[in-house]
């Protein structure tokens, strides 16, 4: 069964992946460690998530990042605000 988030709400995250989560009283009944074991496929391909839907957006140097390039000591926020809303324009705020 595939899940889909209600981001407008932040009730849960929009998980492109599948998991034995039906309904949204499931998800919510979950402990924190249940949903982050659900959540581990999406958390681990957050970077093509973002890029995908932000590449007309980003500067090349952000693009770079997301590909993998080395991230030289300066450039650590960028890539920290770059998850931080990621994981906002999922619903992961739980």
């Amino acid at each position: 069964m595939f899940m889909s988030g209600d981001n407008l709400h932040g009730k849960q995250p929009n998980i492109r992946y599948n998991v034995d989560v039906q309904h949204h009283e499931e998800w919510e009944k979950m402990s924190v460690s249940e949903k982050i074991q659900v959540s581990i496929p999406s958390l681990n391909n957050w970077e093509k998530d973002y890029l995908q839907k932000n590449k007309h957006s980003l500067s090349q140097r952000e693009i770079a990042i997301l590909k993998g390039d080395e991230i030289k000591s300066h450039e650590g926020m960028i890539y920290g605000r770059m998850y931080a809303q990621w994981k906002i324009d999922s619903g992961f705020d739980w």
